[in-house]
């Protein structure tokens, strides 16, 4: 069940289990004012750490992103980069490390192109992520797997993090707040002492007037 839009700002289902205001975005596209290289980057970070992918998958992930902008530019989805890793897998001998490499992104890339979910992130005719900000929204991500969700909160904090770097206002002046619901599966213990993606990227946001209010518990992170 994809992420959705109710009349109300609530992305989910009613009390029916009608879909409502289907929430649609091109998840490869930048927001206005962000550089391709850079968005590109940071969704390869995203998906690597929503998927458990090492960092040649992660590497794989920003060469496809970068052959289906070449071919496609503006119009280039996910399912772009999905059948151009799924085409060098195919014609690549197996066993070799960058046939594992593939094989992981594609796997991720599968999951991020497939049914609703897929369809909710590889929009032609997609929503400004931007004009999610005007207003109260909730996204309801409750009929979605755990590596799903991850991605998708991941994704939104990205998204709204580089509009707000390049959005040209003051610093540390508050515009917006974000609420996680169940925050320790949004931003997990760091390990070994090392601040993990999802901290940093709630650190980054904070400077730009963006604060986040998870409900803190003793599985998340103390960092954020």
């Amino acid at each position: 069940m994809p992420p959705r839009r109710a009349r109300n700002g609530r992305f989910g289902r009613d009390y029916r289990g009608r879909d409502v205001a289907p929430l649609r975005v091109n998840a490869l596209q930048p927001p206005r004012g962000v550089e391709v290289e850079e968005w590109f980057a940071g969704l390869a970070d995203i998906i690597s750490t929503s998927y458990l992918l090492m960092q040649g998958a992660r590497n794989v992930l920003v060469e496809a992103f970068r052959g289906a902008h070449r071919e496609h530019g503006t119009n280039a989805t996910f399912g772009h980069a999905y059948k151009m890793l799924t085409a060098e897998l195919g014609a690549l001998r197996s066993g070799s490390r960058r046939y594992g490499s593939l094989e992981s992104s594609a796997r991720s890339m599968e999951e991020l192109t497939k049914g609703g979910y897929g369809n909710a992130l590889n929009a032609t005719d997609s929503t400004a992520f931007a004009g999610l900000l005007d207003g109260p929204v909730v996204f309801e991500l409750q009929r979605l797997g755990d590596d799903e969700k991850r991605f998708f909160r991941l994704f939104a904090l990205h998204a709204v993090l580089q509009l707000r770097k390049n959005d040209n206002a003051k610093h540390e002046i508050f515009r917006h707040v974000l609420v996680f619901d169940e925050a320790h599966n949004v931003f997990p213990k760091d390990q070994f002492g090392i601040l993990g993606l999802p901290s940093r990227l709630a650190r980054e946001v904070r400077e730009y007037g963006e604060a986040s209010s998870p409900q803190p518990n003793k599985r998340m992170s103390p960092r954020v």
